[in-house]
């Protein structure tokens, strides 16, 4: 359905009384759309048509437009008119940002409060406007782009201080929707490492059908590539399960430093389109005098490609980046080309640790990551330019990592229930709906499971201002952002 909308900004000066007014129009981009169409077709249309994302059980005084466009984001740089511009690049800091329905009860100074009184949703007749309001001291610095975002999306507002969970901001719609269901999208994938799947699930391709997983056994690189089962309807599979329908082995013994699944890693940089595999000499502790390598493969050919290099940090690191759970290290993961590594400590979990950027290209030129004394004890969503950890039973905030500034912010988006939280495993071609992998804590039970998520802060419309505009201490701001039906 087509939509069209329109932004009004409107700074008032606490001084003069002067208003400054700007109004623009602005594009839709495809996030929601590219919801409802994820992985072949997976969204249950009818039950989101009747009855909201939130499901005819639970919270129904969310309207679907609300849930999906009535968050807000502010950015101080202009971020284009590519309707395919589905998340702010890294060089884009956010500025403000604001949740429907909520005041701003919290300690962040970025998030507005929701203007129940101005803002209105009239289906009937195809108009919703959303109004925020910001205070003197809330959303300060240069606007240059106004987008929308989903109800959970405005809870992503950045602090270099810890922002305790306020006004709803804790909860596991991180990582679930009502609009997927809860099956698992690979049942009973019996395996190695990550728990009882085939290897740790490294992406998804909705135009294969398939999700390819990675193991690291018997000095190979093992590489199942899973059918996903969307397409067809195979009369031959057993229920309860998903088969593989090929397996790529690569040699590894002349890169592994050890035999040790805990110090060798398979993962995927989603944004350098590599499968990545990390070895480590065989310690907890990675010494000054350590050697790290890396061997990156191009996802479609799997050309290869070796780094080897002594760490170049000055410091102690973490050595140990695989583990039952690898794909949650916040050690020996890659984005963009390059290597994060974190300082060794005895409890990673309750302590602010080193991070460092590694470039593959020039291990020498590495870069030390300013924490602000955040913890970031794993991470669990990569992309964009940006890592994130969204909350587990021992921690207070969430955090994310700027790979452009090299700096750590504390994010409201939180959740605290999990001792393992949920994994994103990227779709191809679909950046708003990973797939979300649980890992259970306790060995013993078979509780690896996949199934469809959403990235909640996507930009739902981008509008970028003709010019930036600087909202300041001294001034207050209001942003009405209408959405209207359009008829074809």
């Amino acid at each position: 359905m087509p939509i069209h909308g329109h932004t009004k900004i409107e700074l008032t000066s606490q001084t003069t009384g002067e208003v400054e007014t700007i109004e623009k129009d602005n594009i839709v981009t495809n996030a929601v759309s590219q919801i409802f169409n994820a992985f072949n077709g997976m969204a249950l249309l009818r039950e989101a048509n009747a009855n909201g994302e939130y499901g005819s059980t639970s919270d129904k005084s969310w309207e679907l437009l609300e849930s999906l466009y009535g968050g807000i984001l502010l950015y101080d740089t202009a971020l284009g008119s590519d309707p395919n511009t589905l998340f702010a690049p890294p060089e884009a800091n956010l500025v403000g940002s604001g949740v429907p329905k909520v005041l701003n009860n919290g300690k962040g100074l970025q998030r507005g409060s929701f203007n129940t009184t101005e803002s209105k949703t009239d289906l009937e007749n195809g108009v919703v406007t959303f109004v925020y309001d910001f205070a003197t001291s809330q959303a300060n610095g240069t606007i240059a782009s106004v987008c929308l975002t989903s109800r959970y999306g405005g809870f992503f507002g950045e602090s270099e201080t810890a922002l305790p969970a306020a006004d709803g901001s804790n909860t596991s719609s991180y990582y679930n929707s009502a609009l997927f269901g809860q099956e698992t999208i690979f049942p009973n994938a019996p395996g190695q490492n990550d728990r009882h799947l085939y290897g740790r699930p490294l992406y998804a391709d909705p135009e294969k059908d398939e999700m390819v997983f990675g193991a690291i056994s018997n000095n190979k690189l093992v590489l199942r590539y899973a059918t996903a089962l969307t397409t067809e309807i195979d009369l031959f599979n057993p229920i309860n399960t998903t088969r593989v329908k090929k397996t790529e082995e690569r040699d590894l013994s002349d890169f592994l430093q050890v035999d040790h699944f805990s110090y060798c890693a398979v993962s995927y940089d989603v944004d350098a389109d590599k499968i990545c595999v990390v070895s480590t000499p065989g310690a907890d502790q990675l010494k000054t005098t350590g050697l790290i390598r890396v061997r990156t493969y191009d996802r479609k050919t799997l050309e290869e490609k070796t780094y080897a290099f002594i760490n170049p940090t000055g410091v102690t690191l973490a050595g140990n980046v695989g583990g039952t759970s690898p794909g949650l290290r916040n050690t020996g993961r890659l984005l963009g080309g390059c290597l994060f590594m974190a300082g060794y400590t005895t409890s990673p979990a309750a302590k602010a640790v080193p991070f460092f950027k590694i470039p593959l290209a020039d291990p020498s030129n590495v870069t030390a990551i300013t924490t602000h004394d955040l913890l970031m004890p794993m991470f669990q969503d990569m992309h964009d330019g940006r890592i994130y950890f969204m909350g587990s039973r021992y921690t207070a905030c969430g955090t994310v990592l700027n790979t452009a500034t090299n700096e750590m912010h504390a994010i409201e988006a939180y959740y605290n229930y999990e001792q393992y939280p949920y994994l994103a495993v990227p779709v191809l071609g679909q950046p708003a709906v990973p797939y979300m992998v649980r890992y259970d804590a306790n060995s013993g039970n078979n509780q690896s499971t996949v199934h469809q998520g959403i990235r909640r802060n996507y930009l739902a419309t981008i509008n970028d201002l003709d010019a930036p505009v600087q909202k300041t201490a001294d001034k207050t701001m209001k942003i009405t952002y209408t959405l209207r039906r359009e008829e074809s």
